[in-house]
């Protein structure tokens, strides 16, 4: 279900008035609320990671390509979940993993 960010925003900014009313009407603390108008700001805004700036500006270049390295996050994922798997070694590409497939191959 979506609900839009003008709308979700003001309601969540009346429940965190009244939370504090009803807090100062009772001489107690107002209470947590994970419906809060900064989370819904937080929720509410459009996340975008761009390495642009790190390429340009300091001259930054990726160890690995994009589909390297998802490869290499989903083989470690069996790693993670065996506690006596010993990390593997950086292969570089074109040379084969224990089960054979090649380093940027798919």
């Amino acid at each position: 279900m979506w609900l839009p960010y003008g709308f979700i925003l003001p309601l969540a900014t009346l429940a965190d008035a009244v939370n504090r009313g009803i807090a100062t009407l009772r001489g107690t603390r107002p209470a947590a609320m994970t419906f809060s108008p900064a989370r819904m700001q937080i929720v509410g805004t459009w996340h975008y990671y761009d390495c642009g700036a790190a390429k340009a500006q300091l001259g930054y270049v990726p160890v690995w390509t994009m589909d390297e390295g998802i490869y290499f996050t989903l083989r470690s994922f069996g790693e993670q979940r065996n506690p006596e798997a010993r990390p593997s070694k950086v292969l570089l590409e074109g040379e084969p993993t224990a089960d054979g497939a090649i380093v940027g191959e798919w």
